[in-house]
C-alpha cells in the first residue's frame, strides 16, 4: 500500500446538515502529506433561529496516521455578537471509539485509528 493523504471529511450527519445551505468560497484549507492544499467548506448559516450565526465552517478535528494522514473534519458554527466578539460552537464531531471494527464509519460518526 502506498502512502497518501486520506481526506475522510465530515460525518454523514454533518454533510446532510450542509445540504441546502448556500455554499460560499472556501477561505481556509488544510495541508496533506505532500503539502497539497485541501480546501475546507464554508456555508452561510441558516436563517431563522440562527440569527446571530454568520457562517458554518468545516474545520479539521483530528489527523491520525494510517499509511498517511487521515483528515477528519467537523463543523463549527460561527457567531458574531453586537460587541464585535466572535465565538464558535462545534457540531457533528467524530467520536473516537475503540469498539469500532473498521477504521471509521461515516454514518455513526465514529473512528478508531
Amino acid at each position: 500500500m502506498s502512502r497518501s493523504t486520506q481526506f475522510v471529511g465530515l460525518t454523514t450527519s454533518g454533510t446532510m446538515f450542509t445540504m441546502g445551505l448556500e455554499r460560499l468560497p472556501s477561505d481556509k484549507h488544510t495541508t496533506g502529506m505532500f503539502e497539497e492544499e485541501l480546501p475546507l467548506g464554508k456555508w452561510k448559516a441558516p436563517e431563522g433561529r440562527w440569527n446571530k450565526a454568520k457562517y458554518v465552517r468545516e474545520v479539521v478535528q483530528e489527523v491520525p496516521w494510517s499509511s498517511g494522514p487521515m483528515i477528519f473534519t467537523h463543523l463549527e458554527i460561527e457567531y458574531h455578537q453586537e460587541s464585535g466578539q466572535t465565538f464558535t460552537a462545534p457540531c457533528f464531531e467524530w467520536i473516537h471509539d475503540p469498539t469500532v471494527v473498521a477504521e471509521f464509519d461515516y454514518d455513526s460518526g465514529v473512528f478508531w485509528i
